[in-house]
């Protein structure tokens, strides 16, 4: 799960969950991170090719954390 602390509960899908609401966060900035993060997915998961920026924290987005049951 991938989860932005900066964003407002919504639920947009179960590979990424936006929480604390769209306040904290700039529109144009929640839009940007949930693109490059469903994109790193399909990457990943659809195309077998390297997406880093699936493997932990982002210095780019410090805002988000991923979190793996």
């Amino acid at each position: 799960m991938i989860l932005n602390r900066a964003a407002k509960p919504l639920d947009f899908s179960p590979v990424i969950k936006l929480m604390g609401g769209l306040g904290a966060i700039d529109g144009r900035r929640g839009l940007e991170i949930t693109v490059n993060y469903v994109q790193s997915f399909f990457d990943r998961y659809l195309k077998q090719e390297k997406a880093p920026l699936l493997d932990g924290r982002s210095s780019e987005y410090p805002e988000v954390y991923i979190e793996s049951h």
